[in-house]
């Protein structure tokens, strides 16, 4: 786990959680972790927070906000919010759910920048922290990738509709995006 104190834990098939590592990896103000001990997420913003209380009232929307984000990504997940890790020096106690295989494959490749020295330039932002950071700005975004990173039944898609027109000022606005 890294240096920080709070972390969430996220349970779901072993290659959806590895589309969640490659979508969000470290070097961001959000990433993702996959260790022996079950697969963390971990979010500068989760520094601000004082209890487990607000750390899982965060946590809790920002999962499904991100399964959203992961979905215009790389296709639909089903990862779900596992619990908050608390990090202790003299004792500490994790519960994770086990992860059920699947039988679909993933390749991923990413590019880094290689300095004429040998060094790697800083990471950049991926589409789905990027798409998080601007959700986090404006609600009904992140009200529409919450929705769209839902159950995928008849409510979250009107819901996701929703607040998309409610942001582009009707559905002309949103269908002049189109």
């Amino acid at each position: 786990m890294a240096d920080d104190k709070w972390a969430v834990t996220l349970s779901g098939s072993e290659s959806d959680l590895e589309v969640w590592k490659w979508c969000l990896p470290a070097g961001v103000g959000l990433w993702v972790e996959r260790t022996a001990r079950g697969t963390l997420l971990h979010a500068s913003a989760f520094s601000e927070l004082a209890s487990v209380e607000e750390v899982e009232e965060y946590a809790a929307p920002l999962v499904r906000l991100l399964s959203g984000a992961i979905a215009l990504e790389q296709g639909r997940t089903d990862v779900k919010f596992g619990g908050v890790i608390e990090r202790k020096t003299d004792v500490g106690f994790i519960v994770y759910a086990n992860a059920e295989a699947h039988g679909r494959a993933r390749v991923f490749a990413r590019a880094e920048v290689i300095r004429a020295d040998g060094s790697v330039g800083p990471p950049s932002p991926t589409p789905v922290q990027s798409r998080a950071a601007r959700a986090a700005k404006d609600e009904l975004l992140a009200d529409a990738l919450i929705f769209f990173g839902g159950n995928q039944d008849w409510f979250d898609i009107y819901k996701a509709i929703e607040s998309l027109e409610l942001k582009f000022q009707g559905s002309g606005g949103l269908a002049a995006l189109l």
